[in-house]
């Protein structure tokens, strides 16, 4: 069920977030390596991990479930 629910928030988020998430989360990438795969500085992949985490902590917590629970 946190799966299914984790996955719609995911998908809430930009294309960009989203494609940065799952490098890094699914395919177990550094951010260095998924820097290099996209052609961006590895400083915008930080950038976009740290604001990708901070709205999806936003939506699990509309949720009412504890972020930390994952």
């Amino acid at each position: 069920e946190r799966r299914r629910l984790l996955q719609g928030v995911v998908g809430q988020l930009s294309d960009d977030k989203q494609e940065v998430i799952r490098m890094v989360y699914d395919a177990r990438m550094e951010t260095r390596q998924v820097a290099s795969e996209l052609g961006i500085p590895e400083g915008t992949v930080k950038s976009r991990l740290f604001h990708a985490r901070r709205q999806l902590a936003r939506s699990w917590a509309e949720l009412g479930i504890d972020w930390e629970d994952l």
